[in-house]
Formats: C-alpha cells, structure tokens, sequence
C-alpha cells in the first residue's frame, strides 16, 4: 500500500512540474517573440528610416511594450495565463 501512495505521489509531482513547464514555456515564448517581432522591428524601422533621436527612438520602443502588457492583462483576465497553485 506504501508502494501506490508513493506511486500516486510521484505521478502527482511530475503533472505539476510539467504543468509549471509548460506554463514557463508560454511566457518565454511570449516575450522573446515579442521582443523580436514588435520591439526589434520599431526600433530598426525609426532608427533606419527617420531622423529621430535616440532617445525619442528608447520611448517609442518603450510605448511599444504597453501593446505587450495589454495582451498580458487580456490573458490574465481570460484565465489562460493566471493559475492559482495555491488551490492546486
């Protein structure tokens, strides 16, 4: 009986590790996409094909991470992001 207790136990831990994983993964995934085709495309474009200083160029790239927070808060608020491992 000690062996299926310690059994359930360990099957439990790897679902939660994966889970935490996966989750992990998402966020990752989120920003360094982001990054790469929001953030890296503003700056290139304003500094290659404008005058602007690079200090105006810094606060429109930084503007550009609101668009980032915004789809952060949709997901938040949908429940796709948000997990209380507290409950679990």
């Amino acid at each position: 009986m000690k062996f299926l207790s310690s059994y359930g136990f360990i099957v439990y831990a790897l679902k939660k590790s994966v889970q935490f994983i996966v989750a992990d993964s998402v966020t990752f995934l989120f920003d360094s996409v982001f990054i790469w085709c929001v953030s890296v495309t503003i700056a290139f474009s304003l500094s290659r094909f404008t005058l602007m200083p690079v200090v105006a160029i810094y606060i429109l790239v930084q503007m550009g991470d609101m668009i980032k927070c915004l789809i952060g808060f949709i997901l938040v608020k949908k429940g796709v992001w948000l997990q209380n491992i507290v409950a679990n």
